[in-house]
């Protein structure tokens, strides 16, 4: 299509009326009623046209990319004088942004340094220094579920309660893995990690951790994406999409 620069999609959001396409070359929208694509660069003000997630609340489209995080305001796109700003707060800067998740007004961004919180309502923000959790540690995955924040580590997994301000205890915490992580997502039932040698679950009611591999019936054990559909667990990997029955009365993990 015209106006679609390139073909590797790294993450995908809807705002109304468009959907956005995150990819290794850019940023792309699709406006359904006018049926264009169109690509944004660093010539449109992208802090960098390597992106690695977005994510949309009511007011910005917030670009997570290989050099910081840029908004794009929703309700200057389609004119002539669309607006897209880096986030700068807090000496985030040309930092490595690999994962965002939203939590209410409070966005979790994973970077090359460990994880930042930004505050969207009061546009202010900082990383997370503190004697417990991953520290400066490289956060390549983060995923919120109610008060929960859970992030993948170049060490494992961690989590931290909001409401508390706690790290999670327990065997969910830190849980050591020389797998790269590249996507967490936190459900109700369980928590999923995608990496480079398999699927990881944690299993919240068990309170332990299972792993899945090629043996268990995965296409292939680097597993890249993932999209919880009720019982079913949808799985990006480099040997195709895989859909994972989890939740069958007759699994035993």
């Amino acid at each position: 299509h015209t106006g679609f620069s390139d073909d590797r999609v790294t993450a995908f959001a809807l705002t109304s009326g468009n959907i956005w396409l995150g990819t290794r070359n850019g940023l792309v929208r699709h406006d359904f009623n006018k049926n264009i694509w169109r690509t944004y660069h660093q010539a449109h003000h992208l802090t960098d046209n390597r992106i690695n997630d977005l994510v949309a609340t009511l007011d910005f489209l917030y670009v997570a990319t290989d050099a910081g995080v840029s908004r794009v305001l929703l309700r200057s796109v389609g004119s002539d004088t669309m607006r897209i700003r880096s986030v700068k707060q807090g000496s985030l800067g040309t930092v490595t942004v690999y994962d965002l998740a939203r939590q209410s007004n409070l966005i979790w961004m994973g970077t090359e340094y460990g994880i930042y919180v930004y505050d969207a309502d009061h546009d202010s923000g900082g990383f997370y220094k503190g004697a417990y959790g991953p520290s400066n540690r490289a956060t390549y995955a983060v995923s919120v579920y109610d008060n929960e924040v859970w992030f993948g580590t170049e060490e494992g997994v961690a989590a931290f309660d909001v409401q508390t301000r706690e790290w999670l205890t327990g065997p969910g915490r830190l849980y050591r893995t020389d797998a790269a992580i590249y996507r967490i997502l936190a459900t109700e039932a369980a928590v999923w990690v995608a990496t480079d040698k398999g699927l990881l679950k944690y299993d919240r009611d068990g309170e332990r951790w299972v792993a899945f591999a090629v043996e268990d019936g995965l296409p292939d054990n680097r597993v890249y994406a993932l999209f919880a559909d009720g019982d079913y667990l949808w799985l990006g990997t480099p040997a195709g999409l895989t859909r994972f029955y989890w939740n069958s009365p007759h699994r035993i993990d």
